[in-house]
């Protein structure tokens, strides 16, 4: 799957295009249709600090199934609800669009970024999500083949009961070396 293609296919789109992310945190039961969309501005960066430092002690158990229709996160204990993101890096032209720190560059210059509502508990996000217009709920993975291909963070939010440390697991933790995260 090339995504720079996807770029070179429909620039019109892509350059009148935002992605959005949802500043709140559930703290209830109820279905979120009431969230509120953050505008990504001009470099379509992700707005969460991305800078938490690594939890000693008391830090989550996390965990992530791939299944015939959605990747699903599990979470446990740690310090309130999170942000998810999950990244191809450890090849040519990775999708690193939901990566929660660095993004995706287009070859136009847009920067596609995502990072996924967790919660408190976890997140079970559809495949085959639009990189241009990824939905909550969504990812661009298309299928449980990338298992054992991609890198996991979580950020305690600290909006919401967390204190801002960050976990990372998976193929390459060393793709977010210098954000402190601990590795899980």
């Amino acid at each position: 799957m090339s995504f720079r293609l996807l770029a070179r296919v429909f620039p019109a789109l892509l350059l009148t295009t935002t992605v959005a992310c949802f500043d709140d945190k559930d703290d209830d039961d109820e279905d979120d249709d009431d969230d509120t969309a953050i505008d990504w501005g001009t470099t379509g960066t992700w707005t969460g600090t991305g800078t938490g430092t690594g939890g000693g002690g008391g830090g989550p158990s996390a965990s992530v199934t791939w299944g015939s229709r959605s990747v699903d996160l599990t979470v446990s204990g740690g310090p309130g609800a999170y942000w998810f993101g999950i990244t191809e890096s450890t090849c040519d032209d990775c999708w690193t669009g939901e990566d929660c720190i660095y993004g995706y560059s287009l070859s136009d210059g847009t920067v596609l970024s995502w990072c996924h509502d967790a919660g408190d508990t976890g997140t079970s996000l559809t495949y085959g999500g639009s990189p241009i217009e990824l939905a909550a709920g969504t990812t661009v993975f298309p299928d449980a083949t990338y298992d054992g291909k991609v890198t996991y963070y979580l950020e305690s939010d600290p909006e919401f009961g967390g204190d801002g440390s960050c976990y990372v697991w998976g193929a390459d933790p060393s793709y977010y070396a210098g954000l402190g995260c601990t590795n899980l």
